[in-house]
């Protein structure tokens, strides 16, 4: 073996291990934001106060609340099946996208 070719093989190795690893921290990823939108969208449904003032404060009603909740948990759901991630991804990054057009909305009116 030359030289040359120790070297390719070496680094054919490191990408092989690299690629292996991508994908166990995807999931973990996966795993630790599907908790975090499950919780979230919990809160939403159980009516915590925290959250019935926010959507009281942001003026859509409480029907908004169930709605972004079940928004969010549903997401949350899908993203722990691995064929359903991107479409997850994309339905949860639409409501957070709507959350922070809302609040900004929100925060104008309470400087006002």
């Amino acid at each position: 073996m030359t030289l040359a070719s120790q070297d390719s093989f070496s680094w054919r190795r490191v990408v092989l291990a690299t690629r292996r690893r991508h994908p166990i921290a995807l999931r973990g990823l996966e795993l630790v934001m599907g908790a975090l939108f499950l919780y979230l969208g919990g809160t939403k449904l159980l009516g915590t106060p925290a959250a019935v003032r926010l959507f009281r404060d942001i003026g859509w009603g409480q029907w908004f609340r169930y709605v972004t909740g079940v928004v969010e948990v549903s997401g949350a759901l899908m993203l722990l099946i691995p064929a359903l991630a991107g479409a997850s991804a994309l339905l949860l990054m639409s409501v957070e996208l709507m959350s922070c057009r809302l609040s900004g909305h929100t925060t104008t009116r309470c400087r006002s």
